[in-house]
């Protein structure tokens, strides 16, 4: 787009950099089985059980009299910290060497800059990259 809003997939790393007006990075995708670990404060946030995460973040919250609300996929987000979860099937390798789905979701993150923490999924930048599900 000639405005600079795009995004930037890189699959080595498990991650999409989203870019706003001007090219200006304002979200980070970060992949439940591909991408790195990220930690905010003593909470690991990829690759979990989304349960267990909402605990977390929940109790972390609390102690530091954050708000956490429910973002559009029923998962846990903290607009003060920039951080919106969500949950993806986990991914393996059957006997045979296939990838299958296994019976087991994990977590994911969407960390995004100040610009757009009040509602992620309703800025433009983030609309036109993620679309439901990705």
């Amino acid at each position: 787009m000639g405005d600079g809003i795009g995004w930037g997939d890189y699959s080595d790393w498990g991650v999409t950099a989203i870019f706003g007006e001007d090219a200006g990075l304002v979200a980070v995708a970060v992949d439940a089985m591909d991408g790195p670990l990220v930690r905010f404060r003593d909470v690991e946030l990829i690759a979990r059980v989304p349960s267990e995460v909402r605990a977390d973040i929940c109790s972390l919250a609390l102690r530091e009299g954050a708000s956490v609300r429910v973002n559009w996929t029923g998962d846990p987000e903290v607009a003060a910290w920039g951080i919106s979860m969500g949950a993806v099937p986990e991914l393996g390798l059957s006997p045979e060497g296939y990838t299958e789905r296994w019976d087991t979701l994990i977590s994911r993150a969407l960390l995004v800059g100040p610009e757009v923490a009040a509602d992620p999924y309703a800025s433009e930048p983030v609309m036109a990259t993620l679309s439901p599900g990705r």
